[in-house]
């Protein structure tokens, strides 16, 4: 059809669950139409990340899971050690 008719679940877990009322509201100039991105996979956590390191930002574990919601396990326990190597071999 050219067009989602189904949304992303947004960054922080919630989802609208009545997408064709928020289009239709959105075309008839009712409320305005959010930009959905999606969640964010490990491959552009990291490469964002590894970019906002090299502009001086701070990056910790508990940042990064409540930015790009990730269960803060999963940060400290899988992508922590993929962001701490994909920094170290660029640098």
């Amino acid at each position: 059809m050219g067009f989602e008719l189904e949304h992303f679940v947004q960054r922080d877990g919630a989802y609208d669950f009545d997408p064709l009322l928020l289009k239709l509201g959105g075309i008839l100039g009712i409320n305005e139409i959010p930009k959905d991105r999606p969640i964010f996979n490990d491959a552009d956590t990291i490469a964002e990340l590894t970019r906002k390191i090299k502009l001086g930002g701070v990056v910790t574990p508990q940042s990064v899971a409540e930015e790009y919601s990730y269960p803060l396990l999963y940060v400290n326990q899988v992508l922590w050690n993929k962001i701490e190597r994909a920094n170290f071999e660029k640098s």
